[in-house]
């Protein structure tokens, strides 16, 4: 049932299958071209110790932590991402030119940004938000808040 990583699968990677009722744990992030909207998160935690996480993408594109597997301690960071959702096309408007006010307008539409001011931002960090509002309302829309099944 579970596809095996290096041959076999942890307790912890089956915990976190059982929890996503997934059958195969997915493939480790190489920075591919598609954007992931939930992964499973491979986790350091102060006393030196791993864990696994569930993960969605927040409104800036960073790991927000859905829920965390058998935490010994405190989190360091997220080490390693394991997507298994990724952003589909029609959650990511398009922009028929290169203006500025448009991407703004946009993304204050969306309700994600109502709390920043993108008047001083470029071309391409406004397109990188355009993705992650997308992120956002993907995992609100299947989800909730919450981004938990």
């Amino acid at each position: 049932m579970f596809e095996k990583e290096n041959g076999n699968l942890t307790k912890a990677q089956i915990q976190v299958l059982r929890f996503l009722h997934l059958d195969d744990f997915p493939a480790k992030d190489k920075g591919r071209n598609a954007v992931w909207t939930r992964a499973i998160a491979k986790v350091q935690l102060r006393d030196g110790n791993n864990c696994y996480a569930v993960v969605k993408k927040d409104r800036f594109g960073m790991p927000a932590y859905i829920k965390i597997f058998n935490p010994t301690s405190p989190i360091v960071e997220a080490v390693e991402f394991y997507p298994f959702e990724f952003l589909e096309d029609k959650f990511v408007r398009k922009f028929a030119g290169k203006t500025l006010k448009e991407r703004i307008d946009y993304l204050k539409e969306t309700g994600v940004y109502d709390d920043v001011d993108f008047s001083e931002f470029r071309l391409d960090e406004l397109n990188k938000y355009v993705v992650y509002a997308g992120a956002v309302i993907q995992n609100e829309q299947r989800y909730g808040q919450s981004g938990i099944e």
